[in-house]
């Protein structure tokens, strides 16, 4: 086997071979052909690759078009509108190709509100202007409880006149 390593004296950090042998006698030595098609393990195992591989791909995408937009002084779209674009657009991709992408990743509700609901609300709370809240207080309140009441009784009186379908 021959194994290319750095040579730490050598300032140009040239590659120099060096032979290495293994106590394996060379007549049982077997190369293992690993099935992907197969094997779970395996199956998992490169679905796992391929999913840090279009992480990574968003991500940089989406510092890039952030970027974009700092530079090019962009107020007329927000930020967060072209990110959910980018990721929209990603699932029409990955949902046009014919790939498997959809036995190794699901998007679970659960994964949405503990992990990438808070950061989102988290961001927008952040950057809100303080003085335009507080000068709104008044009305934002009222929206809220007058909402949460309306939303209640159409919630609820819908459930209550479902109850008298008879097929249900």
């Amino acid at each position: 086997l021959l194994v290319f390593c750095a040579d730490a004296a050598n300032p140009t950090k040239t590659r120099t071979p060096i032979e290495t042998t293994t106590n394996t006698p060379t007549s049982s030595a077997t190369l293992d052909i690993v099935d992907v098609e197969n094997d779970p393990a395996e199956r998992e195992h490169q679905f796992g690759a391929y999913s840090v591989l279009a992480i990574t791909v968003v991500l940089i995408v989406t510092i890039l078009l952030t970027y974009g937009f700092l530079v090019f002084e962009c107020h007329y779209i927000p930020e967060s509108v072209c990110t959910i674009s980018v990721g929209v657009l990603l699932g029409l991709v990955l949902k046009i190709s014919n790939s498997h992408i959809s036995e190794w990743y699901r998007l679970e509700p659960n994964t949405f509100f503990l992990f990438l609901l808070p950061p989102i609300i988290f961001e927008s709370g952040y950057n809100l202007n303080k003085g335009n809240f507080f000068s709104n207080l008044g009305s934002i309140s009222l929206f809220a409880v007058v909402g949460t009441i309306i939303s209640s009784l159409v919630v609820g009186l819908g459930c209550w006149l479902l109850g008298f379908l008879p097929f249900l």
